[in-house]
């Protein structure tokens, strides 16, 4: 890992690839994970000629904004940072969950322009439709869970309220977790409460999605929540060039699961 100190406080970030590419991609990681969880991804896009960055978010390992905002704010400064210091001459942003959104926001404001997109189930909660009772039920669902996260901080069902969030989004149960992992987790349950409400909140009034004309990679399992599944179908309708590939018998932890396959998807798109 390497640690850069900066004007907004400092970001930690792994690294993979050529030095000297000027194809760059830069890893966003979803909420609860960390930029460990994208290496293998990072590895095999590294191994494909990419120099391939993945920083922290705000408040994962090292990396800490220290300017006042939301988390979702935080993030994207990170994400900017990153940007504007390593871009090449071609230059793919990768995003997963919240990373995803983190990712959408990076490219409707980006420090330096991005070429290529690439969103596997981004939590982009503004592309729902609030008339559609289906977006709605799907959104509530997630609303649920994380209000049963902060009703529980500080009390004995604390880690009951955030393994059924966990387990929710993921692929393996609570219990197979490694407990190294578990016990982060559950030591930074306020900072993850607060953070999966932005996420749910949306952050913003509104985004210009139809604005967004870089080239555009959706990716998403077949085994995902619904909700995931629903902001997928929305975005396909309002950005105006994208692409869709859903990697069967993957969920929503697809590229920390079968990193090779989703790297696979992202080679064949940028290509």
């Amino acid at each position: 890992m390497t640690t850069h100190h900066v004007d907004f406080g400092q970001v930690e970030f792994l690294e993979f690839g050529e030095e000297g590419s000027e194809r760059v991609a830069i890893l966003l990681h979803a909420a609860a994970t960390g930029p460990g969880s994208l290496s293998r991804l990072g590895k095999a896009l590294g191994d494909a000629g990419y120099r391939v960055l993945v920083p922290a978010l705000h408040r994962y390992g090292e990396t800490w904004v220290v300017e006042e905002g939301s988390p979702l704010e935080r993030n994207q400064r990170v994400a900017n940072w990153v940007l504007e210091t390593f871009a090449g001459e071609k230059t793919m942003v990768f995003g997963q969950s919240m990373g995803g959104l983190t990712a959408v926001l990076t490219a409707l404001s980006p420090a330096r322009a991005i070429d290529g997109l690439v969103l596997y189930e981004p939590m982009v909660m503004r592309a729902l439709d609030p008339d559609d009772p289906a977006d709605m039920r799907e959104r509530d669902w997630d609303r649920a869970l994380v209000d049963a996260v902060e009703r529980a901080l500080g009390t004995d069902r604390e880690e009951a309220a955030i393994s059924a969030f966990i387990e929710a989004w993921n692929e393996a149960s609570w219990q197979d977790i490694p407990a190294a992992a578990r016990e982060t987790i559950l030591k930074d349950a306020p900072g993850l409460a607060r953070e999966t409400r932005a996420v749910n909140d949306g952050g913003f009034s509104s985004l210009d999605l139809a604005g967004l004309k870089v080239p555009t990679l959706l990716l998403g399992g077949d085994a995902s929540p619904p909700l995931a599944g629903r902001i997928l179908d929305r975005l396909e309708r309002k950005l105006p060039n994208r692409r869709r590939e859903i990697l069967a018998g993957l969920g929503h932890m697809g590229p920390v699961m079968a990193p090779s396959r989703v790297a696979e998807a992202i080679l064949e798109h940028l290509e």
